[in-house]
Formats: C-alpha cells, sequence, structure tokens
C-alpha cells in the first residue's frame, strides 16, 4: 500500500490466502490478509467475508477490526502482472482452541476445565447473539476459529469465510456454500437445508 506496511512474517495460510504479520510506519503490529487467487468469484468471497466482518466489528470486541482495502501487484511484477487483493486488520495474538486442546491431549492433560470452557461460551453465545441480531449466521463455529487471547479469558471468532448475510431463509444470501464435517449440523449438509440462528448453536 505505497510502502505503508511492512510483512514481519506469515502468519499461517489457507483457502485462497494468506495472512502475514505487519507494521506500519509507526510500529503499530497489524493482520495483513491477501488473497492469492483473482478469478472474480474468490475475488467476491473475500470481499464478503471483509463485509460480515465491517457489519461486526465495530460494535463488538469479539470480532477482529478490517482498517484498510486495496489490490496492488506483486513486488517485481511487470506490465500485465495481476493485481491482488489484501484486507489490513487488527492483528489477534493467542492461539486458537483447536492447538490449545491438541497441546493438553498430547501432553495428556485431558480436556479443558469446565470452568474455563464454560467462560469461554458464554463469551461466543454473547457474540453470536450479536452476529444473529444483525441478521449474520456465522456457519463455522469451531474450536479453529476461535482464538483465545494471551490473557487466557477472553476470546475472538477469527474465521467468518462462510458466514450469510440476510439471516433465516432457504437461500444463502452472499456467502460460500461449505461445512466443516465434525462441526456442521445436518441442515449444512442438506441441498435445500435451512439455516439460522439454530445452525450456530
Amino acid at each position: 500500500a505505497r510502502g505503508r506496511y511492512t510483512i514481519d512474517r506469515l502468519l499461517g495460510g489457507g483457502g485462497f490466502g494468506y495472512v502475514y504479520l505487519a507494521r506500519d510506519r509507526q510500529g503499530q503490529q497489524f493482520a495483513v490478509k491477501q488473497c492469492t487467487e483473482t478469478a472474480a468469484e474468490t475475488v467476491m468471497q473475500f470481499g464478503h467475508e471483509l463485509a460480515v466482518l465491517k457489519l461486526l466489528a465495530p460494535g463488538s470486541t469479539y470480532f477482529p477490526k478490517v482498517y484498510e482495502e486495496f489490490a496492488e501487484t506483486l513486488p517485481g511484477a511487470s506490465a500485465g502482472d495481476p493485481q491482488y487483493s489484501f484486507a489490513v486488520m487488527e492483528f489477534v495474538p493467542g492461539q486458537t482452541l483447536e492447538s490449545l486442546l491438541d497441546d493438553r491431549i498430547n501432553r495428556r492433560q485431558g480436556p479443558f476445565p469446565e470452568a474455563e470452557a464454560l467462560a469461554w461460551m458464554a463469551q461466543l453465545l454473547e457474540a453470536l447473539d450479536y452476529a444473529h441480531q444483525r441478521g449474520i449466521i456465522h456457519r463455522d463455529i469451531k474450536p479453529a476459529n476461535i482464538m483465545l487471547l494471551p490473557d487466557g479469558k477472553h476470546i475472538k471468532i477469527i474465521d467468518v469465510g462462510i458466514a450469510k448475510i440476510g439471516g433465516s431463509g432457504t437461500k444463502t444470501q452472499r456467502g460460500a456454500a461449505a461445512a466443516s464435517p465434525g462441526f456442521a449440523p445436518p441442515e449444512q449438509y442438506a441441498q435445500a437445508g435451512k439455516t439460522d440462528r439454530f445452525t450456530d448453536v
């Protein structure tokens, strides 16, 4: 973005993009997400995810903020090379509940303590209620999409890639048709399945 951000390291990748840890000229940290595909449908889906966060993040601390969007060619690109879409987002430190649970299992510590899990669940339900009141169904609630902040008490939902805008109804109004095996409810697999608030619960 005309030199406003410097990439420090790769945080992760998957689906159709990468997420980098970056800093601006003042040294503030951000997460920069790159859409590595240029197909119109994929770029539209990338924009959909940002649109969902823009609807949720300003009024809720449970979703990361989006600060800026831009498109540019990669360093060293020649004339005619494609432009890629980028988003500058709030950097969320910590670990996902999935990776924390994997660590506990590997160390033979068993599941999370009930009191901790209940405290995270209360926050998660509050976040989902906020989204549902704004006509957004998340449709991909799972430990890999919930980040536990370094204080060990507060959570953020970090992936809204297949969220549905428009609330109840049989037809998805923007949002990819997808399901996470082992977590998605039966109605999410069915062609004519109706997803609604109960899908997230």
